[in-house]
């Protein structure tokens, strides 16, 4: 008995291999892309919404002085940030805090203007959304002034300062010495990891060349 195949049923058919190839390059591969998209939303949203809510032309507020507002908008924006992040961890490593996110948002802003920040999250934009969110970032970076580096560093940086104040030379030397062996270290990691990444991307682009080169000798075959 012959077994009877067709090019669209054969696992190893090409046309099965280029659907394939297609779908994972328009579908597949972009989904992080479209993650991150949804995810800067729905944070973008938050800022407009909290900052607007917290403003001194609200009756709700109107009993608040602005130094009040803006620590009110701060504290409820921390909380926002956190908890999207227990939904989105995968994020942690592109967000350490809340914000390197004010900051992308502000950069939106002022690269795309508010219209389409107001299209993006589906709210009315204020005309001072940009001075709130530039008060909140100098808010974090005067709380925190090592607020976007590593734990390690932006604690010895913390001694640092804190042997200036005090005039402690002892403790300011270390920390020094410190500070500099965790950079280079830092350095060496990343020289290693930018190898491996250059070498997997060569590893990827030939693995993807080489499938595409077969499945056409096999569809030059049947054809």
């Amino acid at each position: 008995m012959i077994k009877q195949t067709t090019l669209l049923t054969e696992w190893n058919s090409p046309y099965i291999i280029i659907t394939g190839l297609l779908f994972f390059y328009y579908l597949i591969w972009p989904w992080p892309t479209i993650r991150l998209y949804y995810f800067k939303r729905r944070f973008f949203k938050a800022i407009v919404y909290v900052t607007s809510i917290n403003d001194i032309s609200n009756p709700s507020a109107e009993s608040m002085t602005p130094i009040q507002l803006n620590q009110q908008s701060w504290n409820e924006l921390k909380m926002d940030f956190t908890r999207l992040m227990k939904k989105n961890g995968k994020f942690k490593t592109k967000y350490k805090h809340a914000t390197e996110i004010f900051e992308e948002c502000l950069y939106y802003i002022d690269t795309k203007g508010q219209e389409r920040l107001s299209e993006m999250v589906g709210l009315t934009v204020p005309n001072n959304t940009r001075a709130k969110i530039i008060q909140l970032i100098n808010k974090a970076r005067n709380e925190n002034p090592f607020l976007g580096l590593p734990s390690k560093e932006a604690n010895l940086l913390s001694l640092i300062n804190q042997a200036l104040i005090e005039g402690n030379v002892e403790l300011g030397k270390n920390s020094l010495i410190q500070l500099s062996q965790e950079l280079e270290q830092t350095t060496i990691i990343m020289e290693t990891q930018e190898k491996r990444n250059v070498i997997s991307y060569i590893v990827s682009i030939v693995g993807v060349i080489l499938t595409i080169i077969f499945g056409l000798i096999s569809l030059k075959s049947l054809l």
